[in-house]
């Protein structure tokens, strides 16, 4: 299994990174590991105060380096305080306005996420991704012949969402529908 990577940063980053095309930032703190970072890499993305918790899951694309601000902090000193880049597809995300109240608390992340960025250990690597499992299973619509068109239209619906780096969801719960 790739190397999983721990990548922590709070919410109004995660929007921009959103935004932007799921792209992330590192300090040249953190170059060691940025060029340790490779395509395909797996990523469990954190977002700290007031969330606190895992809200998804990604892979890295490919990682480069920038030298024009991005975030709200760079924008207004209109300094790049995180050069080192990398883009990422998102294979999962819990809607941004339920990260609050749905976010995954895992210990073993909670533990290590004051030191930002940063390798996870396979022990750590799995208990994340054992947590994700059961939000990332598509939910059954009922059965009979109809049910394999729909799920395959709705998988090709993810797919194009997600070739246009959109944050893409089989279903989406609203209310007391989907």
């Amino acid at each position: 299994m790739s190397q999983y990577w721990l990548v922590v940063g709070p919410a109004e980053h995660w929007q921009v990174a959103f935004e932007n095309g799921n792209i992330w930032g590192l300090q040249d703190t953190k170059k060691s590991w940025w060029e340790r970072l490779a395509e395909g890499d797996g990523l469990v993305l954190y977002a700290t105060r007031p969330i606190g918790g895992a809200v998804g899951l990604g892979r890295v694309r490919t990682k480069f380096k920038q030298d024009k601000p991005l975030w709200p902090k760079e924008v207004q000193r209109n300094e790049v305080l995180w050069p080192l880049r990398f883009e990422f597809d998102v294979d999962f995300c819990l809607p941004l306005d339920r990260w609050k109240d749905s976010k995954l608390v895992i210990d073993a992340l909670r533990a290590v996420a004051q030191a930002g960025f940063q390798p996870l250990k396979e022990s750590a690597r799995d208990v994340a991704l054992q947590a994700f499992e059961p939000l990332m299973r598509p939910l059954s619509v009922g059965t009979g012949d109809i049910t394999g068109l729909h799920d395959d239209i709705k998988a090709k619906l993810v797919e194009m969402g997600e070739i246009q780096k959109f944050l893409a969801e089989a279903e989406y719960p609203m209310e007391a529908t989907r």
